[in-house]
């Protein structure tokens, strides 16, 4: 990533820091997806090694909910996991059996089933193309200068509403 022209103003602050995107997962064949999550995780030493050990993990720590044997080893089949229908608590219980931060697992999904990318920027996330400079795009500083107005103006303003 090439980050826009700036630097420490006067005072010393980082004047780019709002813009400095945080990590984005590759594999070496590009971004993270669902699959190469559990494919890896299935490879791994130590770990499940089959689709019957990692599913009894696969449990969505919020609502108890729990995905099919079929539904996890659609994941480690490739092919077939095209046919699942994404939601919020098969993700969670997918994080929960590899044992990976959430947002991780979030995010491989959202390049697998969309083919965006997350990155952070000061204040919150924002979803984009692979490949997009986020960091030096124009619409990247007004949206976080929003979400600081907005911050500056506390809960319970009138004015922030």
């Amino acid at each position: 990533m090439t980050a826009p022209r700036g630097g420490l103003n006067a005072g010393g602050a980082d004047t780019l820091a709002p813009f400095r995107q945080t990590e984005i997962y590759m594999t070496s064949a590009g971004p993270e997806t669902l699959t190469s999550l559990v494919a890896a995780t299935l490879t791994q030493e130590g770990g499940p090694d089959t689709v019957d050990t990692l599913w009894p993990r696969c449990v969505d720590p919020e609502t108890g909910y729990q995905p099919s044997r079929t539904t996890v080893w659609k994941f480690a089949s490739h092919e077939r996991a095209e046919t699942v229908k994404v939601s919020p608590q098969l993700i969670r219980a997918i994080a929960a059996g590899l044992g990976l931060d959430q947002r991780r697992v979030q995010a491989a999904a959202a390049f697998q089933y969309t083919g965006y990318v997350r990155s952070e920027l000061e204040g919150g996330t924002v979803v984009h193309l692979p490949g997009v400079d986020v960091a030096s795009a124009p619409k990247s500083r007004a949206i976080v200068d929003s979400w600081t107005e907005e911050e500056s103006k506390g809960p319970g303003n009138p004015s922030s509403r």
